[in-house]
């Protein structure tokens, strides 16, 4: 019988990696090549011009239109990217089930940005940041409730 194998994205906004679970007995593998990184850059970077002016219709008064956070968004462009690679994984039959374990903001993003494929084999969502803890401690995180 061939055992159920069970990704794990573990993500934040600018760092993610796949594990791999091959039942509750054996240890939690790093999928290759599934180590993603984002730099961040600093603001003046990302944004090279004032914000825009907005004249009012009523009166003479002005105002700047409200910058978007760029941080935020490209932390949220990276999230939409690993759903599509996930998605690509999927179609290539590389895994069965996926759990997914992100920062909670970032997991909202990823949880709109997956496709109806993903969606029926997600197992389950935990919202935890565990970017940072070794690949052999993740059981401890998770818990009983899922039988990774």
């Amino acid at each position: 019988m061939k055992p159920i194998r069970t990704y794990i994205l573990i993500a934040d906004g600018a760092r993610a990696r796949l594990l791999l679970s091959e039942g509750r007995t054996k240890a939690l593998t790093e999928v290759p090549s599934s180590d993603e990184r984002q730099t961040l850059k600093p603001d003046h970077e990302l944004e090279r011009d004032r914000p825009g002016r907005v004249h009012e219709s009523a009166n003479v008064s002005r105002h700047a239109i409200e910058r978007p956070d760029l941080h935020q968004v490209e932390k949220e462009k990276f999230a939409v990217a690993l759903a599509a690679k996930l998605d690509k994984r999927l179609e290539n039959d590389e895994f069965d089930r996926l759990l997914v374990v992100a920062a909670p903001e970032t997991l909202g993003v990823i949880r709109t940005a997956l496709s109806e494929k993903l969606r029926a084999v997600v197992l389950g969502e935990v919202p935890k940041d565990l970017t940072k803890v070794p690949n052999g401690s993740v059981r401890e995180y998770i818990g009983d409730e899922f039988p990774i």
